[in-house]
């Protein structure tokens, strides 16, 4: 059989299938594309990352052999172009068993803004994060939110009393950027 003929019945069949399937195609394209699903995509990346590496990938990193799976700016990056499709996972996110992750997520709230308001009360929970950076991350997340996260102001003020400097500093931030005013309604 010659090279042509060859071809002529690979297309064929693409065609044949792309006929029969195409909806389906379509549809899973139309799926894959939607903002949703890139940042469902995105925190997995972002828990694969914290994912503790087993003895073969530790052994690799240590060595320097394999690199970790992702650069976290970038992936921050991503995530804040999601916009509020994100903030779902984000929110799954900081509820996550690594520290590294929920710190993460804190910081990719902030970067979003008031489009983070529906995060409010998970980073009203992290507040109470036994992680340092998590708590102070998540004080800093409330007020790059402003005005909108008000009805955090109470946990705040707790957490202004914090041990930790960098806790209290962050606390103190968030508040002034709520603002008086809306810390008084």
């Amino acid at each position: 059989m010659s090279a042509r003929r060859k071809w002529l019945i690979v297309l064929c069949v693409v065609g044949a299938v792309a006929l029969a399937g195409g909806a389906r195609v379509a549809w899973w394209l139309s799926v894959r594309n939607t903002p949703e699903y890139r940042a469902e995509v995105l925190v997995r990346e972002l828990r694969e990352a914290f994912r503790e590496p087993g003895p073969v990938e530790a052994w690799l990193v240590k060595h320097r052999l394999q690199k970790r799976p992702i650069g976290f700016d970038v992936l921050a990056t991503r995530l804040e172009l999601c916009g509020k499709a994100a903030v779902g996972p984000l929110i799954g996110a900081l509820r996550d068993g690594y520290s590294g992750s929920r710190f993460w997520a804190g910081i990719i709230l902030s970067g979003m803004g008031q489009d983070a308001k529906d995060a409010v009360p998970a980073l009203i929970a992290a507040l109470k994060d036994p992680e340092v950076r998590v708590r102070a991350q998540a004080a800093y997340a409330l007020g790059e939110i402003g005005p909108a996260a008000r009805d955090a102001v109470p946990e705040l003020i707790a957490a202004s009393r914090d041990n930790e400097g960098s806790v209290r500093l962050a606390t103190v931030i968030a508040l002034s950027r709520i603002g008086y005013r809306a810390a008084s309604r």
